[in-house]
């Protein structure tokens, strides 16, 4: 797939080892090169899901149509579609297949709060 990033700010943070584990710890730090290179040697969202471990998933209601992946046990690294238009089925849902561009928009700790 080609991956893409929300912005300058994520790019530099995700490609500076020493910011990640500052940040998230060394386990996150190690993680997310990996979770990075597995998205870009995917075909597509549900051969990544399929393929790559990681606890992947489409995730729902104000972050609906976006996916998410553990980076450990409380951190995810968060991406959605980076489609000209987001590919749909018949029924409304994003259709995994067809999803090729997507853009990561955070690394999320989901315990904070």
């Amino acid at each position: 797939m080609e991956v893409k990033f929300a912005n300058r700010r994520l790019e530099r943070l995700v490609s500076n080892y020493r910011q990640l584990v500052r940040d998230y710890g060394t386990a996150v730090a190690k993680a997310v090169p990996k979770k990075i290179d597995d998205l870009r040697s995917a075909e597509n969202i549900a051969d990544y899901i399929l393929n790559y471990p990681g606890k992947s998933k489409e995730l729902t209601d104000s972050f609906k149509g976006q996916f998410s992946v553990r980076l450990d046990d409380k951190v995810r690294l968060v991406f959605s579609p980076n489609e000209q238009e987001t590919p749909r089925k018949p029924d409304g849902g994003l259709d995994w297949h067809r999803i090729t561009k997507i853009v990561i928009t955070a690394i999320v700790d989901y315990h904070l709060g």
